[in-house]
């Protein structure tokens, strides 16, 4: 299973660690080198195993990779381009609001909630973590033109190459995730642009042949007890009619 966070709260980097720790003892936490090799076929799996990934470039995830370094753990960081650009504060809690639908809370704790910058990136990357898009503005992609999409979804590697020096970017995770948020056109486009393409879509990627993958969101504000529920599969069946939609569109 993939696992999404996105920001972590001042009072929340406790419970990450703790949840970490759990996450060890309880599954194989493998690193994104790992996963392509099993989802590949070149690598065999043994145990239930996990692959940490955080969305949209926040602060506090770059807070969190030092507990992640502690355990000798790498993840992936989908990084939304434009907000890790931004330098005025006006400007970051406009994008929080407007981008990524984060409510008024982030005035309660801006230092955790706003936005990395260009040498937090480059330090995840010199860490051994990788970086995936997420595209420039985090756009609904099912609600903007082909030109758009193709904007929002190729010309991301190129930026990406030319600001960081590195074609290591082999991921491509889709904003907001849901199988509304998906249709034929953006899917395709990712896909034939990144090696794995990542929606928000709960589900157990064991037997997954293909390149599209499952994540299950993991929400800090629920107790570690409901997060191992939906990560040892007690609501997939919830969700099945969800990847039954997906295999749809595509």
């Amino acid at each position: 299973r993939v696992l999404i966070f996105h920001y972590i709260t001042r009072d929340q980097y406790k419970k990450f660690e703790n949840l970490i720790i759990q996450l060890n003892k309880n599954f194989q936490i493998i690193s994104p080198n790992e996963f392509k090799e099993i989802i590949n076929g070149n690598k065999k799996i043994y145990n239930d195993s996990i692959l940490i990934s955080f969305d949209d470039g926040y602060k506090s995830q770059f807070k969190a990779s030092k507990i992640l370094d502690k355990y000798k753990i790498k993840a992936i960081f989908f990084i939304t381009l434009n907000f890790v650009k931004l330098k005025s504060k006006k400007k970051v809690k406009q994008f929080l609001k407007n981008n990524l639908g984060v409510g008024k809370f982030f005035h309660k704790d801006f230092l955790n909630i706003k936005n990395m910058n260009f040498s937090d990136v480059n330090n995840l990357l010199k860490s051994g973590h990788k970086v995936g898009a997420h595209t420039f503005n985090h756009s609904d992609l099912s609600k903007v033109t082909l030109r758009e999409q193709k904007k929002e979804i190729v010309q991301y590697k190129k930026f990406f190459y030319k600001q960081f020096n590195s074609r290591d970017i082999k991921n491509f995770a889709f904003t907001f995730g849901g199988v509304k948020n998906l249709n034929h056109s953006s899917i395709n486009i990712a896909l034939n642009s990144y090696n794995f393409v990542h929606t928000g879509i709960r589900g157990n990627n064991y037997n997954n042949k293909q390149k599209l993958i499952f994540r299950d969101n993991c929400d800090l504000h629920l107790s570690c007890r409901e997060i191992f529920f939906f990560l040892n599969g007690f609501g997939d069946f919830y969700y099945a009619f969800k990847r039954h939609n997906l295999n749809k569109i595509l």
